[in-house]
Parts: C-alpha cells; sequence; structure tokens
C-alpha cells in the first residue's frame, strides 16, 4: 500500500505455512511486495536475474545473501518505509543463527529510512532477538489481551451460525476456557 511518500509491507511469520517460517521467505516477501510498488524493476534484480537466467536447472540457485542485498537496497530508497513483521516467535528459524543475523543486518543497514514494528510472543530468546538488533521492548497488558479474546469469542458465538447450538452456559465456559488457557496473549 502506498501513502503518499510512504511505503508499507507486513509479513507474518505462520506456523501453518511454511514458507512463511524462514528468514528467506521473509526476506523474499518483503522483497516481493516493495518492487511491486515500484514503476521500474531495481537494476539489481536486472542484474540477479540476467546472471541466474541460463542455470541449468528450472530452478536457478540464487543466494540467499543475494536476496537480502537486493531488500536493503530497496529499503533504503527514497521514501519512508514502513515494514511491520508479525509472529517472530513463530520462525522456525528463531534458534538459528541466521534469523537474528538477518534482522540485525536490515535493521542496522536501513535506519533511519525504515521504520520497524515486529510482534512477538514475550519469550526470552525473541526479546533477545529484538534487543541485539536494537529494538525496544514494550509488552502488552495480559488483561486487555483477555478483555480482546473474550470480546471476540463471545461476538463470534453470538454472530456465527455454525455456533448457534451452544447456549449461554456452553458459551460463558467456552470463553472463559480459552480465555484462561490464552494467558494474554
Amino acid at each position: 500500500m502506498n501513502t503518499h511518500d510512504s511505503v508499507i509491507a507486513y509479513f507474518f511469520f505462520d506456523f501453518n505455512d511454511v514458507n512463511k517460517q524462514s528468514a528467506e521467505g521473509l526476506v523474499r516477501s518483503l522483497l516481493f511486495q516493495l518492487i511491486a510498488k515500484l514503476d521500474a524493476i531495481p537494476d539489481e534484480l536486472q542484474t540477479l536475474y540476467s546472471k541466474h537466467r541460463r542455470s541449468p536447472s528450472a530452478t536457478p540457485l540464487v543466494r540467499f545473501q543475494e536476496w537480502c542485498d537486493i531488500l536493503k537496497s530497496c529499503l533504503r530508497r527514497g521514501e519512508t518505509r514502513y515494514i511491520f513483521i508479525d509472529a517472530l516467535d513463530e520462525c522456525g528459524e528463531a534458534d538459528s543463527y541466521l534469523l537474528p543475523k538477518t534482522l540485525q543486518s536490515l535493521f542496522e543497514e536501513t535506519a533511519p529510512a525504515v521504520k520497524w514494528f515486529v510482534t512477538c510472543r514475550p519469550s526470552q530468546r525473541s526479546v533477545t532477538i529484538l534487543r541485539n538488533a536494537g529494538f525496544t521492548h514494550s509488552s502488552m497488558d495480559p488483561d486487555v489481551v483477555d478483555n480482546d479474546i473474550q470480546r471476540y469469542l463471545s461476538t463470534r458465538l453470538e454472530e456465527d451460525p455454525r455456533l448457534a447450538s451452544f447456549g449461554p452456559t456452553a458459551r460463558k465456559l467456552i470463553v472463559a476456557q480459552v480465555t484462561s488457557k490464552s494467558s494474554g496473549m
């Protein structure tokens, strides 16, 4: 989405989608979103295409660092960029060296032109990754999250015809159980 002189891109680490569980998935998705908003293909990407198009394999092997370099170049261009990364803790590579190194490199090499917003469950691992990359950590109030969950569930149980068979007592029990199990997440 383009807003005046701003560009917004978004990535959601999704434990249900293998393509959205890696640092490479993050980088390639952000790059695709940014390039889709440009009037012309960046020279770096055209050069990469030319380099790999004569590859004998059906899918040329592009090194991860090449994708990162092009992404950084696109992020440093012109207008202000806002990047939202959701559910960092869902990344399958969160324990490896690759994700923290990639994030730190992206954050450091694109500041101050890029404004980053990253969400994750408050685990020590996630907080450490973000702090090492220079982020300020801020936790949401668990009571606020629980209230949102309660409102959402109550609305769904009342308005979704597939859930109409649950009586008032069962609905209250469902809301109470799910909210207590969510632990403010």
